[in-house]
């Protein structure tokens, strides 16, 4: 009598392609893995290190998000209750810069400090006031937009139910797979802020941007708004093109027709 040969039939994960196959190295990359038998996966790593937000889609599909790693191809491994499944130099990390892709927009400043940016990928407006004509927010940092943005919006409030620059900034989120509003298992960026201006300095938000605007891309030659308040009046912008690129000066705050980029802070 010949005995009963019983197999395993379990079998783990296969990771066939990481999209994209590239970032920067500071990380914050939304990703998605393919490939099959993910149901279940407990986690995500990059040359060793846990991916975070890591979503499990379907069965062939998990996005996450890079962790930060040194340059370099790295090994990206999915980890299921059924095994483990490997993409051998799946990824490759590259020096952090201008341009790249990461923490839901584009990187758009590494001057340090208040001014390692990530700016939206896109304008948020065509053109929008900046508010509270009349009113002194009392907005006035050069170099510090995001508390610009936040004192702005305690001083104006709803605005009388007329949308504003800081305002649109301030309640702006999208998360790492591109969804705005936020989806659920994914990170939400939601911390984005007016730039500063009336600073043409490497301090200078809104002036990094009009540096770097080739890099980060999207731009027109048009004006855009800075989170700088000259007086009740009348606040800062800067124009991106055109015979005064690059110049900076003062609008009344109920001009409507003046464009806005919004930024969030990163460690790069």
């Amino acid at each position: 009598m010949t005995a009963a040969i019983q197999i395993d039939a379990s079998v783990g994960p296969t990771l066939d392609t990481v999209s994209p196959s590239s970032g920067a190295a500071s990380g914050g990359t939304g990703v998605t893995l393919t490939g099959s038998g993910f149901t279940g996966a407990t986690g995500v790593t990059f040359g060793g290190a846990a991916a975070t937000s890591v979503n499990v889609v379907s069965s062939t599909s998990v996005t996450a998000v890079t962790p930060a790693h040194a340059t370099g191809a790295v090994d990206v491994v999915i980890t299921t209750p059924s095994g483990t499944g490997t993409k051998t130099d799946g990824y490759t990390y590259a020096t952090t810069a201008v341009g790249q892709s990461a923490y839901g927009g584009t990187i758009a400043c590494l001057n340090g400090s208040l001014n390692n940016l990530i700016a939206a990928t896109a304008d948020n407006s065509t053109g929008i006031e900046w508010g509270g004509f009349g009113t002194n927010t009392n907005a006035t940092s050069t170099t510090d937009g995001a508390t610009n943005t936040e004192v702005i919006v305690t001083a104006l409030g709803a605005n009388g139910g007329t949308p504003y620059a800081a305002q649109l900034c301030s309640n702006y989120a999208i998360d790492s797979q591109g969804n705005t509003p936020c989806e659920s298992g994914n990170t939400c960026y939601n911390d984005w802020f007016l730039p500063a201006g009336n600073n043409t300095t490497s301090t200078g938000q809104l002036n990094c941007l009009y540096t770097n605007r080739t890099a980060i891309g999207g731009f027109t030659g048009q004006e855009y708004w800075s989170s700088t308040e000259e007086n009740q009046d009348v606040a800062h912008l800067q124009t991106f093109g055109g015979p005064g690129s690059g110049s900076q000066a003062a609008a009344p705050k109920s001009v409507d027709v003046i464009r806005v980029r919004c930024v969030r802070s990163f460690t790069p």
